[in-house]
């Protein structure tokens, strides 16, 4: 793939036309025909490799514009480089399954894209779920090594799906990737939250910029698009309201689905539950009906 069609802008003129192979953030991983990605981590930077991957292979470097040296190859300046990185592999990997859906929160990500997975794959879909199990599809599991892969890693997998047939996937989108990014160039069909509690503060710091990064999530859903909410979570309201207000305009809200014992008309709400020894009877109200459903899963938080 040309390089001047990985990105909207800062590709230098000369270079537009440099035959890009593949990207990559990890020098180690760079192979002849690259483009490096110099990103800035958390203990490292990649301008720091930039060398290994040169030697390696690398025709062309992203950066920040903080490179402190001359790389020596074709610079891609962006002022935010992480974005800018998925955008291009969403580009280098356009393919994806017809469906997508994205799940964050604190707990409950790995069981709902699963649940999902299976529940579609029963209705007679080619499903996939992607997250901390890896990604799962009718042709086995691909390990990704992370709850939310890099973005090289998210869209080729995501094509490699696609093109196997899939055509409806959902992944766990956790508050480190969307931080950094790493769905970037990905647009769900619907989003749903599960809940948030004190955890990963050794790299968000406080609770409003752990709430703040999962929110983030909002902003990839298409419009019109489905926000689907835990009722019963303690930051149902703050996630409710992010999801309506979509930055204050009222054309662009996102219809919201709450579910669980506090759900409003519009939801799925638990009217009771009878445990069983290995299930649990679920009687649920959902556009003004009540269905009896038998969960063969114990533990309400099920």
């Amino acid at each position: 793939m040309k390089l001047g069609a990985l990105f909207q802008s800062g590709v230098p003129e000369s270079a537009r036309d440099l035959d890009i192979t593949g990207l990559t953030a990890d020098s180690r991983r760079v192979k002849p025909g690259f483009l490096f990605a110099a990103l800035k981590g958390v203990a490292a930077h990649g301008r720091d490799y930039l060398a290994q991957a040169k030697a390696n292979g690398a025709v062309a470097v992203l950066s920040g514009g903080d490179l402190n040296a001359d790389a020596g190859i074709p610079e891609i300046i962006d002022a935010n480089p992480r974005e800018a990185f998925a955008l291009a592999a969403s580009e280098f990997y356009p393919r994806r399954p017809h469906t997508l859906v994205a799940v964050t929160g604190t707990n409950g990500k790995s069981s709902t894209v699963d649940f999902l997975r299976q529940i579609w794959t029963h209705t007679g879909k080619r499903a996939a779920s992607l997250g901390t199990l890896g990604a799962i599809g009718p042709n086995g599991v691909i390990d990704l090594g992370h709850t939310t892969p890099d973005p090289v890693a998210i869209h080729e997998t995501l094509q490699n799906l696609a093109d196997g047939g899939v055509n409806h996937a959902a992944m766990e989108v956790s508050s480190h990737g969307l931080e950094q990014e790493r769905a970037a160039g990905l647009a769900f069909d619907a989003g749903a939250f599960t809940n948030l509690t004190q955890d990963h503060l050794d790299y968000h710091q406080t609770m409003d910029a752990y709430r703040a990064a999962k929110m983030r999530l909002w902003d990839l859903v298409k419009r019109p698009g489905v926000a689907v909410i835990n009722a019963d979570s303690p930051e149902a309201d703050n996630f409710e309201h992010g999801a309506r207000d979509s930055g204050g305009h009222i054309a662009a809200a996102l219809t919201v689905v709450t579910a669980g014992w506090r759900a409003g008309p519009e939801g799925l709400k638990i009217v009771e539950i009878q445990p069983r020894p290995n299930a649990q009877t679920l009687t649920l109200r959902w556009s003004g009906k009540e269905y009896d459903v038998e969960l063969p899963l114990i533990g309400e938080f099920q």
